[in-house]
């Protein structure tokens, strides 16, 4: 998945030889995407089914023709001749349907702007992508613990609250019906010594479970999730494209930037200390280079009705703010009232609708754990549900307010 990012950022380093017209052509096409409330973006996949739009999101990742399936690239090249796409760009998305290869980056750059659209219409209709391929979205949900051992790690957990940070979020996770792909490695390495190691309190059945769990694999007590929401397969596969968009050192995809430099032009009355943020953004920068007040005025910005951000850059923004917390190793925890209100919106209705993934981040958060402890890829499968990118889950505000400052890491200073 990183190669979309790494695609965009090559192309950023060649754009200064563009001429003119077609700088303005790109800028353009960022301004409609981004800026344009008329959801132009799904209007363009009428016709496309679930696998031509899966097809069509291998291309933006820049996935290999030959790595996609007959029938999907088919699909999307009967659909390439009424979409309404430059000459140019279909010409090469059809070229590469009947090809071998990737696409040229430069292509990418402008298709990458309806990536999240693709993902989610692919989803919807059961199907996940990657660079290696189309998936069934029921493949790619991973593993959890059966629920009679779920309730045995809560049970434990409730027993030894004064295990480690790390294997304390590893085993909430466990807990709570989680996946292994919402923990940070440096957690998924703590678990795995603390499972062998002579301080470990867990049954010899639970360590056994565990183990497998942590592999990815299946065995007694540990089952394939078999079925999800459309809502959670939605979430997952938006959630691609959005760590997609930043690096693990933090620096933002040239697409992005640009999109957010394009809108930062033509907002007015930004308050200083956020559009500083912002510029350092579009300038390349890593957000550790930001002072802790200003992380915290730029995360209430974030989450109130001021932001007029897209949903795609508030949720980059948001993830730009995560790198930063990792890096900075911060330790901010919710408060025992933002955990009480996290929770009574956690066990309610929405749950079922929530990915595995999205379970488990949200358990670490209850559980009073740092976001730190948890993986970039959860975390943008978070943001894209907290940032509205997935129309079926309601987040109210003040739940946006406690997880948006949560990632950010920074839980004081929000209203």
């Amino acid at each position: 998945m990183r190669f979309f990012t790494l695609a965009l950022a090559a192309l950023a380093t060649s754009v200064v030889a563009l001429p003119t017209s077609e700088l303005r052509s790109t800028t353009d096409l960022v301004t409609r995407h981004f800026l344009d409330g008329s959801h132009s973006s799904f209007n363009l996949f009428g016709g496309l089914d679930a696998e031509g739009c899966a097809a069509f999101a291998g291309a933006c990742l820049g996935a290999k023709a030959s790595s996609i399936s007959a029938s999907a690239k088919a699909s999307l090249e009967a659909w390439i001749g009424t979409a309404e796409l430059d000459v140019d760009v279909k010409a090469s998305l059809k070229s590469w349907c009947s090809g071998s290869d990737e696409l040229d980056v430069d292509v990418i750059a402008e298709l990458a702007f309806y990536l999240p659209v693709a993902v989610s219409l692919a989803a919807e209709g059961g199907l996940s992508v990657a660079i290696s391929g189309i998936t069934s979205v029921v493949a790619d949900l991973g593993v959890a613990l059966d629920a009679f051992l779920q309730a045995d790690v809560t049970a434990f957990l409730k027993l030894n609250a004064d295990i480690d940070s790390e294997i304390k979020v590893a085993l909430q996770v466990c807990a709570e019906g989680g996946v292994v792909a919402a923990l940070a490695a440096d957690v998924k390495i703590a678990l795995a010594a603390y499972l062998k190691s002579s301080k470990c309190g867990l049954s010899a059945d639970l360590k056994v479970a565990i183990g497998l769990w942590l592999e990815g694999k299946t065995g007694s007590g540990v089952s394939i999730i078999g079925k999800a929401s459309g809502a959670a397969s939605v979430s997952a596969s938006v959630g691609v494209s959005i760590a997609a968009a930043v690096d693990v050192e933090g620096i933002v995809s040239a697409t992005f930037i640009t999109a957010l430099k394009t809108w930062i032009a033509v907002e007015a009355g930004l308050e200083a200390d956020v559009k500083a943020a912002l510029e350092l953004c579009i300038a390349g920068k890593a957000a550790i280079e930001l002072e802790e007040e200003v992380v915290i005025k730029l995360t209430a910005w974030l989450v109130s009705d001021k932001c007029g951000l897209a949903a795609q850059l508030k949720a980059v923004v948001f993830v730009w703010l995560y790198v930063r917390a990792t890096v900075g190793e911060a330790v901010s925890v919710l408060s025992a009232a933002d955990i009480a209100t996290l929770t009574a919106w956690f066990e309610g209705e929405v749950s079922a609708s929530l990915s595995a993934v999205v379970r488990g981040v949200i358990a670490a958060a209850i559980a009073g754990e740092a976001v730190i402890n948890v993986s970039l890829d959860a975390v943008s499968e978070l943001v894209a549900v907290v940032a509205g990118l997935v129309s079926d889950i309601s987040v109210s505000v003040d739940i946006v307010i406690i997880l948006g400052k949560w990632v950010s890491g920074n839980t004081c200073g929000c209203p």
